[in-house]
């Protein structure tokens, strides 16, 4: 337990990137920041890559987003007192991006900063697949099984969990992609075990899901994530689990308010005797 020391004690056991033309690069010691992300309002897994290059692999290469990562990464588990390693989160996804390119002078050395986005294969054959099907007198969940054995099962991640739904309903699919049809789906659907309607499809690293919001709050809670102040104590397990920082792209905009037109109205009056009109508008 002593060994945990913080949420950045993670062990990288490999850090990969494979280039456009087959050749692995060891990128570890390359390393700043690795995000992982899995989102219940998004059909795929995704995350970026933040390094510091002092070999101009984004020339050299060079990078044109048509490379691949390969990431197995594990940290300590904090119920066992010999400090045993939880089982490594392994991924091969697909690179589409690089963004934030900085180069630099360090001293006697040059190097420059790049932010790589990586995305989950799913991404790029829904681009390229659409679906021109009529789906009749059936369930709403039974449409997405049917979606997901034709169109989906082939995918590393063939595995999907639904949710049942009520009544039975007729849906066409006019060319459309696997995911918009889905959410498409999604929308219409009714929980048949009275959970209501807000139904959500997304994937994680154990496949697809097709489930209310509702029956996702009712399961047991896996961990509890807190937020505190800097300044304030904290025990060291309590800070592997605390969130660390926030934002918020929503603030207070008075400018962007006042051109679109926010607290402003227009007065249209009626003059029946003298058969005219006036208009008066009151703005900022």
């Amino acid at each position: 337990m002593e060994k945990i020391r913080g949420v950045y004690d993670f062990v990288i056991n490999y850090l990969t990137l494979v280039s456009h033309d087959g050749v692995e690069y060891d990128f570890s010691a390359h390393l700043v920041e690795l995000t992982y992300n899995e989102s219940i309002f998004s059909p795929t897994v995704y995350g970026t890559l933040s390094v510091i290059d002092t070999v101009d692999y984004a020339g050299l290469l060079p990078i044109l987003g048509e490379e691949r990562l390969k990431v197995s990464f594990t940290r300590a588990d904090e119920t066992s007192k010999t400090a045993k390693l939880l089982d490594p989160i392994k991924f091969d996804l697909a690179i589409y991006k690089m963004q934030g390119q900085l180069n630099q002078n360090q001293g006697a050395g040059k190097a420059q900063t790049y932010k790589l986005c990586y995305v989950s294969d799913d991404a790029y054959t829904d681009v390229g697949t659409k679906i021109y099907k009529k789906y009749g007198k059936m369930k709403y969940s039974d449409m997405v099984k049917a979606i997901h054995k034709v169109f989906l099962a082939s995918n590393n991640s063939s595995k999907i969990e639904v949710e049942e739904t009520a009544g039975e309903y007729s849906f066409y699919a006019q060319h459309t992609s696997r995911f918009d049809a889905i959410n498409a789906i999604a929308l219409r659907s009714i929980s048949n075990e009275k959970n209501g309607f807000n139904y959500v499809f997304y994937r994680d690293r154990d496949g697809y899901k097709f489930k209310t919001i509702s029956s996702i709050a009712k399961q047991k809670p896996y961990l509890a994530i807190t937020y505190s102040p800097k300044n304030m104590p904290n025990n060291r397990l309590d800070e592997l689990y605390s969130v660390n920082q926030y934002s918020s792209d929503m603030s207070t905009d008075t400018l962007n308010a006042a051109a679109k037109g926010e607290a402003a109205s227009t007065l249209l009056s009626v003059d029946p005797v003298r058969r005219k009109f006036y208009l008066r508008a009151f703005d900022l």
